[in-house]
């Protein structure tokens, strides 16, 4: 459920298929019974989505699948793909690249992705897409643990990126600058965190658990 650009477009954005075809719906805060969709061009497993509110774009990011797939919010029509498992490590299995959490800063036009544990190498990856013609690989960090990370955003304030990750039940904050990650950035959860919202002009996330029995049991704000 993504509201970022809610205020200014009065529409609000669905993600909820777990099964083909994967779709984003798009709904009028004035009518929530009529959904506009979107159906991914390369996107073929569950996925997560990050908006951009400066330019009204849609990135999505899904474990199976090389490409980050980027989409106009307002046409909702298809822009650009292009492939993060490019670069560092020949070795690399991009068949299952495990691309997973997402961030956008729409402020300095950077992309992160954050890899889940399902695969064989656990890191973040930050890319420069200021330019969409020419998106460019900036760095990566790689975790010695396994950490699944998801549902990201970054702080406008000082850049940093901000995963939840959902085994140890924390969220970090990364520097934009080298990645780093320190524990000042870091804010015990509960396991199973099923929702975030960044409200930009507050500097504050707020996110919702689901409990380790399927019962949401606590809520809390970064």
């Amino acid at each position: 459920f993504y509201t970022d650009i809610a205020n200014k477009t009065n529409y609000i954005y669905v993600t909820p298929d777990i099964t083909a075809p994967y779709r984003v719906y798009r709904f009028a805060i004035t009518d929530i019974t009529t959904p506009t969709v979107y159906n991914h061009i390369s996107i073929t497993n569950s996925y997560q989505m990050a908006l951009d509110p400066s330019r009204d774009l849609g990135s999505v990011v899904a474990q199976n699948n090389q490409c980050v797939e980027i989409f106009d919010l307002l046409t909702m029509s298809f822009v650009t793909t292009f492939n993060y498992t490019r670069g560092k490590y020949p070795w690399f299995d991009s068949s299952v690249p495990g691309g997973w959490g997402i961030a956008i800063d729409s402020k300095r036009g950077l992309l992160y992705v954050a890899v889940d544990c399902d695969t064989q190498l656990q890191e973040h990856r930050q890319y420069n897409v200021a330019n969409l013609s020419r998106i460019a690989y900036i760095d990566n960090t790689v975790w010695g643990s396994a950490p699944c990370f998801n549902l990201g955003f970054v702080e406008v304030a000082d850049g940093r990126a901000w995963f939840y990750e959902d085994d140890a039940g924390w969220i970090g904050g990364f520097d934009m600058t080298d990645l780093s990650w320190g524990s000042s950035y870091s804010v015990a959860t509960v396991n199973c965190l099923r929702s975030l919202e960044y409200d930009a002009s507050l500097h504050t996330a707020y996110f919702l658990d689901h409990g380790a029995n399927g019962v949401p049991t606590y809520t809390g704000q970064v």
